[in-house]
């Protein structure tokens, strides 16, 4: 996973304004968003190529901020995976096991200045909240009962 983060040194330079540091995957192991306090709604998935190498990996919590909402914390491949749909296809597996759980939506938050990010998520179906104020990272949703 330590792999993969430090391959996409281009997103954290992006987000965060400078390369992952070398404690970056623990890191990513420990983060619960505020108000969660246990790690069973945490789910650490890997996106792996055809030869079963590790290309990304996706930070997911379930209910999270209410029943039936998922939020994607995380999901970043490494440059050399990226537009070649797996991305989707991994976006589309972990709605589907959302769906399967009873989860009604789905969640991302976006930094403005990631626009690529912001066009993948809305080509999937991802739109700003309602109550969207232009803050930074902007939360975007999707209704998976639709």
């Amino acid at each position: 996973m330590q792999n993969v983060l430090e391959r996409s040194t281009d997103y954290y330079e992006l987000v965060v304004g400078h390369p992952p540091g070398p404690a970056e995957a623990n890191s990513i192991f420990a983060v619960l968003p505020e108000g969660v306090d246990n790690y069973e709604n945490k789910l650490l998935l890997a996106i792996s190529g055809h030869d079963e190498s590790m290309l990304g990996i996706a930070d997911v919590i379930r209910n999270w901020p209410s029943s039936g909402s998922w939020i994607i914390g995380l999901l970043v491949l490494v440059p050399e995976a990226r537009n070649e749909g797996k991305g989707a296809a991994a976006v589309r597996q972990i709605e589907d096991q959302a769906l399967q759980e009873g989860a009604t939506s789905m969640r991302v938050a976006v930094y403005r200045a990631n626009k690529r990010a912001l066009s993948f998520w809305a080509r999937n179906g991802y739109r700003p909240s309602e109550d969207a104020t232009g803050a930074d990272p902007a939360v975007l949703l999707k209704d998976l009962t639709a």
